[in-house]
This record gives C-alpha cells, sequence and structure tokens, in this order.
C-alpha cells in the first residue's frame, strides 16, 4: 500500500509540474513578442550597459537595426524545420 501511495504521488507531482509549463508557453511567447515590438530597446539596453557616446550610439544602431531584421527574416522563415531555424538564429 505504501509504495502505490508514493506512485500516486510521484505521478501527480509530474501532472502538477506539466500543467505548470503548460501555463507558463503563453507567458513566454509573450514576453519575446514584447522583446521585438520596440526596435530600439537593445539600443537603449546597449547604451545604458556600456555607458555609450551619442556618436558611438549614432554608429551602433545601423548595425542593431540590421541584425533585427536578419532576425525577424529568420523567424518568419518557414521554410526551415525547428532546428535549423534555432542553429541559424
Amino acid at each position: 500500500m505504501p509504495r502505490l501511495l508514493v506512485r500516486f504521488a510521484a505521478l501527480g507531482i509530474g501532472l502538477a509540474s506539466f500543467v505548470g509549463m503548460a501555463q507558463d508557453a503563453p507567458a513566454r511567447n509573450a514576453a519575446a513578442a514584447r522583446a521585438t515590438a520596440d526596435p530600439q530597446q537593445p539600443m537603449r539596453h546597449l547604451s545604458r550597459l556600456l555607458d555609450l557616446t551619442p556618436e558611438q550610439v549614432a554608429t551602433l544602431a545601423p548595425v542593431i537595426a540590421q541584425r533585427q531584421q536578419q532576425l525577424a527574416g529568420l523567424r518568419g522563415d518557414t521554410s526551415l524545420d525547428r532546428r535549423e531555424r534555432r542553429e541559424r538564429l
């Protein structure tokens, strides 16, 4: 009887963690959408992190913009399977 009880408890814990992960999935997708919604956010982050001058920001901005365009193109490329897309990203 105690063995059966331990198995049911383990099963319950496993199911509870699975349900918790499934509920977190939309939150992760929403976070990714917010990260790409503001194209200036990475530039502001780098500027604060590295204490960039306005000239440095102006030099770096086109590089960051090109990177974001390339990443958006890869994310939207449906001809690649998930693994290949992840490797290219």
